[in-house]
């Protein structure tokens, strides 16, 4: 085989190449801006994932001081019910 030859078929794979680097340039670049978008999206759902774990511990102490308001009231009403003579029926509690 000559130079020659060697010359024409690095021509060739040149030529064959070229559409795929090109292809590859631009499928790198659209893999760039979609991880330029998946952290912000990331961010934004860390965020939310803080809020929603703030609105969860803010539900259960609303639910435990409506819970303890509950067994205040429901004594408190015994008592009224024990002081006026009424017997505490647990079933209308």
């Amino acid at each position: 085989m000559t130079n020659e030859d060697l010359e024409s078929i690095r021509g060739i794979i040149q030529s064959e190449l070229e559409p795929i680097k090109e292809t590859l340039e631009q499928h790198t670049g659209i893999l760039a801006q979609h991880t330029g978008i998946l952290e912000q999206h990331t961010q934004k759902l860390d965020a939310l994932t803080a809020d929603v774990i703030d609105l969860q511990d803010t539900t259960k102490a609303i639910w435990d001081k409506l819970s303890l308001l509950e067994e205040k009231q429901n004594s408190e009403i015994n008592e009224i019910r024990t002081h006026v003579g009424l017997v505490a029926n647990s079933e209308t509690l």
